[in-house]
């Protein structure tokens, strides 16, 4: 059976979020555990990182003739994967098409109800499913038996069991399916035991940790035979497990990989400190990423981050002590969120200083109990989506506060980035970051001067 695997194209095109520089670790993840289990004939489609309309999607299909194909999003890349199956539906009929990712896994047979050009849908981690899915599909077709997805039988749709187990992660991503790149996505890890609302973890609670020889000898392949010059972990929290952290650091720096690339990760405050910072930075990362999410400790309290602000500040201490950039992320539009609570944030924001700041805009995301307050009403949200496409992290639309308009806080975002910059003195990351946004710049800009005039 010959499998097809595709990151559909974005809603918009912005270079800095939606045409990465790296290849989608997911689909390498699927590929290379099919290739584990004697399913080698599969080829991929990256459409964001190889820049590929929907067109040039098609001619590729027409080529290689696949009999099943699988498509990944995220819930604002929903709309845009049934556009690709629905395609394909329309050259190609007898091709079976697959939705997996995200939002299927939250919202199964809502998905296939809303979207008809999906055929299945896979529930949750997919690389067993899928492999059991395209084995019951060559034996004839009986999927009763197949855990962890949801499908379509006499014109129901039905969902079977879920899947528990985990899957061995000693393998290595099919990265030779995809063009070269000179940045990659590498997983040692997943799982997230924290609680965050906003969060899906659709990795569950607990860790499945990856052997730290398996991470070596993928980064040593990436920078060898790939030309990788930077690795992104997508861990969930990266030094959750302090002295596995250390270890694979020490592996790092023991396989001479400081010397070939460099790496960033993201992790939580209570899971870092000068030691693993200073073992960080001699294995090569060049920056490390902290969820702040606010800076009103009352909020932070609110969203289970079990931190307060002065261990946030002896954190960022210990980042500068070991002489590691810190990359510090927050949120506008916590639950009950005010100009008050937001403006506290961007104090912090100002405080830390980091080499790296963050400013998103809440989304309420599927499958979160943020989701199902601005469903509600609850928390004073107000939904105000129009379509999936307003889900996204970066232009996403979604929801505003009773208290605080969706205006106000794109110009709150605005304001904190510019005050981080300017209060701190950076002048020249000030005047490179309204070049590099001197679109958005000019918009904050007739914001600011009609909030003047009224």
């Amino acid at each position: 059976m010959r499998v097809q695997l595709v990151n559909p194209p974005p809603f918009r095109i912005n270079d800095q979020y939606d045409a990465p520089d790296f290849p989608q670790l997911g689909l390498a993840t699927l590929a290379g555990y099919l290739i584990t289990k004697g399913v080698t004939d599969i080829s991929v489609i990256d459409a964001k990182f190889e820049r590929l309309d929907y067109d040039a999607i098609l001619r590729r299909l027409a080529a290689y003739k696949p009999d099943i194909i699988g498509i990944t999003a995220m819930t604002n890349e929903v709309i845009q994967a049934a556009k690709v199956a629905s395609l394909i539906k329309e050259r190609f009929p007898q091709i079976t098409t697959v939705i997996g990712g995200i939002h299927v896994s939250v919202l199964p047979e809502q998905t296939l109800k809303e979207f008809p050009s999906f055929d299945i849908g896979i529930v949750g981690q997919g690389e067993i499913s899928l492999h059991q899915l395209i084995k019951a599909l060559e034996q004839g077709g009986d999927l009763q038996a197949v855990k962890g997805i949801v499908y379509r039988s006499d014109n129901q749709i039905l969902q079977n069991a879920p899947r528990f187990e985990a899957v061995d992660l000693d393998f290595t991503p099919a990265w030779h399916l995809f063009p070269k790149a000179k940045t990659y996505m590498i997983s040692s890890q997943r799982g997230c035991p924290f609680n965050c609302p906003f969060c899906v973890n659709p990795n569950g609670h607990r860790l499945n940790k990856r052997s730290i020889q398996s991470v070596i000898d993928e980064m040593t392949m990436l920078a060898d035979d790939f030309g990788a010059a930077k690795v992104v972990f997508a861990d969930e929290v990266f030094s959750l497990d302090r002295k596995r952290t250390i270890e694979l650091c020490q592996a790092m720096i023991g396989a001479g990989l400081a010397k070939k690339l460099t790496w960033k990760a993201s992790t939580h405050v209570n899971s870092v400190d000068v030691e693993v910072f200073k073992f960080m930075k001699d294995s090569g990362c060049y920056l490390i990423e902290l969820g702040i999410e606010s800076g009103d400790p009352d909020i932070l309290k609110v969203m289970h981050k079990g931190v307060t602000i002065e261990k946030i500040l002896k954190v960022r201490q210990d980042a500068k002590a070991a002489g590691i950039p810190f990359g510090a992320l927050f949120i506008l539009g916590h639950p009950n969120e005010t100009l008050h609570t937001a403006w506290r944030t961007l104090n912090l924001a100002v405080r830390l200083n980091s080499d790296l700041t963050i400013l998103g805009i809440m989304v309420p995301f599927p499958g979160t109990r943020i989701g199902e307050m601005a469903k509600c009403g609850e928390g004073g949200y107000r939904l105000i989506a129009k379509d999936w496409n307003d889900y996204g992290k970066q232009h996403g639309h979604a929801v505003e506060m009773q208290t605080l308009s969706r205006r106000q806080l794109e110009l709150l975002q605005g304001v904190g980035y510019i005050r981080v910059l300017l209060e701190n003195g950076r002048i020249v990351d000030l005047a490179k970051f309204i070049w590099q946004f001197r679109r958005e710049a000019m918009a904050l800009g007739k914001r600011l001067l009609s909030v003047d005039r009224s």
